[in-house]
């Protein structure tokens, strides 16, 4: 045997260490087992209720909500902005135009937001190139002065509201 071998210190070092862990046993909680609690070992800590949750999930929604708030909108775009844009990113940044008129070489594109009326003109790149934009103008429906940049915002805040 192992334990007659060994110096006392030792062998008292060992049944020392036996007795320990054979009561960490004897306190029940083996694998698979649910440890014993009486009422005088005080509360039982539980997992949240079905209001807490509800209420961190309501205030993690309002912190994302400001958070969305606080980022600015970017800068509507300007009349360099679209320069040489191809038409499908014009599509993508203004949406379908409202009025389209081809005068071959030339397209004129129009969007009518309220308040204003924006025009693009496109010509082709080059000999035969895909079409490009090459001019941008903004005005008043009824006459006057409003900027590409307000009109072109006026323009994306209709898409958005209707896409």
């Amino acid at each position: 045997m192992i334990a007659n071998t060994l110096p006392p210190c030792r062998r008292l070092a060992l049944g020392l260490a036996l007795l320990v862990g054979l009561s960490a046993c004897a306190t029940g909680g083996g694998p698979g087992e649910r440890p014993r609690v009486s009422a005088s070992d005080g509360p039982v800590a539980t997992g949240p209720t079905e209001d807490d949750i509800r209420r961190d999930s309501d205030a993690i929604t309002a912190r994302r909500q400001e958070a969305a708030r606080r980022v600015p909108a970017p800068p509507p775009p300007v009349a360099d902005d679209m320069a040489d844009l191809n038409p499908a990113a014009v599509t993508a940044l203004l949406g379908e135009p409202s009025f389209v008129r081809r005068d071959p070489p030339a397209e004129i594109w129009q969007y009518r937001p309220k308040g204003c009326v924006l025009d693009l003109f496109l010509y082709p790149q080059g000999a035969g190139g895909d079409l490009r934009v090459r001019h941008v103008a903004a005005r008043v429906a009824g006459g006057g002065k409003v900027s590409v940049a307000t009109c072109a915002a006026r323009v994306i805040n209709a898409e958005a509201q209707q896409g």
